[in-house]
């Protein structure tokens, strides 16, 4: 609805206002919704930030959508233009834990470490469940 809003009201819109509606829809768990306005942003010339990044990944990993999930993180880690950020790893990581992937859980847990981005305490409450 804010979307269509947005655009029919002739909004300049910027990766702010996009990623304002993005993480609306991502908290509401509309993944499908949320996802089609993350490509339709890029169309419409403008291009995610990281912040769009960490709102759509941490977005699927809450709703379960991992494949998604690390499907996102992988295409951001490989273009090596962006910087994944805690709360991105952290995501990645609660969710693996869940999903019962746990060796995936600690090679991104060291990946983490070496990068020199800590833990928060969700991802390690789920780390420590191992």
């Amino acid at each position: 609805e804010a979307r269509k809003s947005m655009l029919k009201d002739g909004y300049n819109c910027n990766v702010i206002m996009y990623n304002i509606v993005l993480n609306h829809l991502c908290k509401r768990g509309n993944m499908e919704e949320a996802e089609s306005f993350f490509h339709e942003m890029s169309l419409k010339g403008c291009f995610p930030d990281n912040y769009t990044h960490s709102i759509t990944i941490s977005g699927f990993c809450k709703t379960g959508q991992m494949e998604d999930a690390n499907a996102l993180f992988q295409k951001v880690k490989v273009s090596g233009g962006m910087m994944l950020d805690g709360v991105v790893y952290n995501s990645m990581i609660q969710a693996l834990c869940i999903a019962c992937k746990f060796v995936e859980a600690e090679a991104l847990n060291k990946e983490m470490i070496s990068k020199g981005i800590h833990m928060d305490k969700s991802a390690f409450d789920a780390m420590i469940r191992l």
